[in-house]
């Protein structure tokens, strides 16, 4: 068919999922098949093993505690305010 779309489960890996859909959801093996890259759905034709797709299929942790957050490697451009101590009488 031209239309293909996906009935998300009610549970994932533990996590309740029936408000939470996300794109990231789909592993990658069917998202061939739904984007309409191959006819052949991934129980008929498994995709071949390659070292760049992961073995564990992982969420998007996008505004979690898991998130990816890279270090900063240049200085500051606004430097915070301290306000200054006063001498204690």
């Amino acid at each position: 068919g031209r239309h293909r779309w996906v009935i998300y489960t009610n549970e994932m890996n533990g996590k309740n999922t029936f408000w939470e859909v996300d794109g990231s959801m789909v592993p990658p093996e069917w998202h061939r098949w739904l984007h309409a890259m191959t006819d052949d759905p991934p129980t008929t034709h498994p995709p071949v093993a390659r070292k760049f797709i992961w073995e564990n299929h992982k969420f998007n942790l996008s505004g979690t505690p898991g998130q990816y957050v890279p270090y900063s490697t240049t200085r500051k451009k606004i430097q915070e305010w301290i306000p200054p101590t006063t001498a204690s009488k």
